[in-house]
């Protein structure tokens, strides 16, 4: 085993100085370039990029035996949160056990851990009655609005998914995450002069306030509920304007399926 690690921690180093964030798009388009190529040098697979929603860039489908009546779904992102003029992009080795670099945890390490387990898997003469497809996605740091369509049908098609994020701290795996949904929460109101007409306008912005009061008090009401609010825009810089519009992004994660 300490033979491949070279190897491997050659490959994390190049796709981890390939800058891909989020919003970078044609950092998105190269890495995507490295991750077909590498995958497409699997035996036996074929390699797709397919469009996503509401984005230029493309997710990365591999699938191998497609027509097997076993399918396993292996799942990541190649997306990080290191935009194209964030200072920290390129890799350096610390010590022998340790490389630090954009992406290496969360989650480059872990796709150069996936090409390195089907490799591995393929070399031993698989059975036919097994396939798998591979999803990599480009937008997962920001929440999957793109490309959750391609998981919700993907997730039809096979009997178990396996997801390649980093493990906890101390090594041990992560056998299960929280339930997670992205919520908009928006309030239209009437605009007016605030000086003129207040009694004739309505504050969306105050209506929503009011909302959001109520639901940072629903994980103390709900426990293992978890809200965040994460994003809240409304009004202009004319502050004497009542504003009609107003809307909040909420992050929401559930333990049970009942929440």
């Amino acid at each position: 085993m300490t033979s491949a690690l070279p190897p491997l921690r050659d490959r994390l180093i190049r796709w981890a100085n390939q800058n891909s964030g989020s919003d970078n798009l044609a950092g998105l388009a190269a890495m995507l370039g490295l991750l077909e190529a590498d995958f497409a040098a699997l035996p036996g697979v074929k390699t797709e990029r397919v469009p996503c929603a509401n984005t230029a860039a493309q997710a990365l489908r591999v699938r191998y035996r497609p027509e097997a009546p076993h399918q396993v779904l292996l799942s990541g992102h190649f997306d990080t949160v290191y935009s194209a003029d964030n200072p920290f992009q390129r890799c350096e080795l610390v010590d022998d056990r340790t490389l630090r670099g954009p992406g290496v945890t969360d989650m480059k390490g872990g796709l150069v851990v996936m090409l390195a387990a089907l490799q591995s898997y393929l070399a031993s003469t698989p059975p036919p009655t097994l396939g798998f497809e591979v999803l990599l996605t480009p937008d997962e740091e920001t929440g999957s609005f793109g490309s959750a369509t391609l998981f919700a049908e993907a997730a039809k098609r096979h009997r178990l998914g396996l997801v390649f994020e980093p493990a906890r701290p101390n090594g041990n795996l992560v056998q299960s995450r929280k339930g997670t949904g992205n919520f908009v929460a928006t309030t239209r109101g009437r605009a007016g002069h605030a000086g003129k007409s207040p009694s004739d306008a309505r504050n969306a912005i105050a209506a929503l306030a009011e909302f959001l009061v109520g639901a940072h008090r629903i994980p103390a009401e709900m426990p293992g509920v978890l809200l965040n609010i994460g994003l809240i825009r409304g009004g202009s810089e004319a502050t004497n304007v009542v504003p009609d519009f107003a809307q909040a992004l909420l992050d929401v994660r559930i333990t049970r399926t009942v929440e």
